[in-house]
């Protein structure tokens, strides 16, 4: 039996809006938390785009308008503000369950459920690597480091993005806002990305992508704004197309 709450129970305890009738049924439907003021401005008849499923197995939401989705566990914590790990903790202290942590096995066990999302990766991986490496501990070793390099990838991307945004902010004159856009990102990611910036932009011999980097942001500065408009359009498709790619694997 799960200890994890029943999603729609949740829903109602926080006052959502539900579509009172499909109560009971396999699929509940509410006014989404996250875009039902924009979704409903102006119209009479209020429209419920969060559908949840409470049934076993099942305990999922999903906003067929903002495309919000996930389990129980993690719909607590962004209607709460908090981690998955720290709303699964407090569910398991109600239970009277230890919440004392092993030591990880492996350090792709140390990411986070938001974090292995951003992956691309189920955030249950965690739990079925442990059950596969009882049956094959060679390949799943395999497997935990291949998404530990996954996510080594990702954040050297990320690192990258927020390198070129410091450096559009300091040539733009808004610097603060740069810091501001980096810091709301490293919280997005669960990961600080200010000091890895900070290094490579003071570093006497930086890598060669982040003199590219300051050669592409010097020449951008430069550009009509008619240019500039072109360029952000082809970094938009580039975005869109490493996105879809993602989402293909996943």
């Amino acid at each position: 039996m799960s200890i994890l709450p029943n999603i729609v129970h949740v829903a109602l305890e926080k006052g959502l809006t539900v579509d009172e009738k499909t109560l009971g049924k396999d699929e509940v439907r509410f006014i989404c938390p996250w875009c039902g003021d924009e979704t409903n401005k102006g119209r009479r008849r209020r429209k419920y785009h969060l559908s949840l499923n409470p049934n076993p197995g099942k305990n999922i939401y999903k906003c067929w308008y903002c495309h919000e989705n996930g389990g129980v566990v993690d719909f607590i914590a962004k209607l709460e503000g908090r981690t998955a790990e720290d709303v699964l903790d407090g569910i398991k202290k109600e239970k009277g369950i230890s919440t004392k942590k092993r030591p990880p096995r492996h350090p792709f066990e140390t990411l986070s459920y938001n974090q292995l999302k951003l992956i691309g990766y189920d955030p249950d991986i965690r739990g079925r690597m442990i059950e596969f490496r009882k049956v094959d501990p060679y390949l799943a070793r395999k497997k935990c480091d291949e998404i530990w390099e996954d996510w080594q990838a990702f954040q050297e991307q990320e690192k990258r993005k927020a390198f070129k945004r410091l450096l559009a902010g300091i040539k733009t004159g808004k610097y603060a806002a740069a810091i501001h856009d980096i810091e709301e990102r490293s919280r997005d990611i669960g990961h600080d990305l200010l000091p890895d910036v900070f290094h490579i932009y003071g570093q006497p011999n930086p890598p060669e992508w982040s003199v590219a980097a300051r050669q592409l942001v010097d020449r951008i500065a430069n550009l009509t704004p008619s240019e500039t408009k072109a360029v952000l359009d082809v970094f938009k498709e580039i975005a869109i197309s490493v996105e879809e790619r993602t989402q293909k694997k996943a």
